[in-house]
């Protein structure tokens, strides 16, 4: 029954998975399967190939349905990062910003900070937010201590930034696409 759910929840019938995974915690009490929390999951996981491909749309979509059918579900900051990172890459920097913010709330490893503040930082230079990309990359740079992460490169959009140009040309954002 656990896997009819997760079939069902990945081909997106979600009520129906639902109803699978209450249906097995009644056959076996020591399941504890939450269903709205693993219903749920499967729109992140959703989300995220969405993300992978481009679409935007939907999967902003998926996340927010995720939080619809579960408040409490705790999505990771790396997911929040990567909604917010491939979201202003892909010209929907204005739609992805919550997403920025919660992958910078949620983040708590030094790895994941950095990819939290350096995504939202980009998201806001496409937004025009240039007084918060420059203080999201002076933490990037502050808190990288080494340049395995591009924090040269970082170092190069504040000089940048502060000149009042945006480094995130049409072109940048292209390559980046690719």
């Amino acid at each position: 029954m656990v896997e009819e759910g997760d079939e069902l929840a990945n081909d997106g019938n979600f009520k129906a998975a639902v109803e699978k995974f209450r249906k097995a915690n009644q056959w076996n009490s020591q399941l504890d399967i939450k269903p709205e929390e693993k219903a749920a999951i499967a729109f992140v996981v959703e989300g995220k190939e969405l993300v992978r491909g481009g679409e935007m749309k939907e999967a902003i979509a998926a996340y927010n349905k995720a939080l619809e059918m579960n408040h409490k579900l705790e999505i990771s900051a790396e997911d929040w990062g990567s909604l917010c990172l491939y979201g202003a890459i892909n010209k929907h920097a204005k739609d992805v910003m919550f997403a920025c913010e919660k992958a910078v709330d949620v983040a708590s490893k030094n790895e994941v900070v950095l990819y939290a503040r350096g995504s939202r930082g980009i998201a806001r230079a496409l937004t025009g937010d240039r007084s918060g990309a420059i203080k999201d990359f002076e933490a990037f740079v502050k808190l990288d201590d080494d340049d395995n992460r591009g924090k040269s490169e970082v170092e190069g959009w504040l000089k940048e930034l502060r000149n009042g140009k945006n480094p995130f040309t049409p072109e940048v954002l292209e390559k980046w696409r690719q």
